[in-house]
């Protein structure tokens, strides 16, 4: 989904395994060294993303970017809730459009 009038950009970690901080806060300084607005972090509801987003995104905040985060916890896997929560698998692609 990355394209005009849809995402800028995207980072991708390992299978089963979120991306490094430093790989998120390069493509936040790209996004914000074209000259947009700001930045918003579309981030589905795993502990590992929602650290390491949340700490690239306290890091280029530090810098002066402007940049904010949505965690999406939609699944309709679960009619129940466990520990985890909701993970974001099935309604992010609509945030993402």
């Amino acid at each position: 989904f990355i394209g005009k009038g849809m995402l800028t950009g995207v980072i991708a970690g390992s299978v089963f395994a979120s991306p490094a901080v430093g790989s998120i806060l390069a493509a936040i300084r790209a996004v914000a060294q074209a000259g947009t607005a700001g930045t918003l972090l579309i981030v589905k509801n795993y502990t590992g993303d929602r650290l390491n987003f949340g700490f690239a995104m306290e890091q280029a905040k530090a810098e002066g970017i402007s940049v904010e985060m949505v965690v999406v916890g939609d699944d309709s896997a679960f009619t129940v809730l466990k520990k985890a929560g909701r993970r974001g698998l099935c309604g992010t692609v609509l945030i993402h459009k």
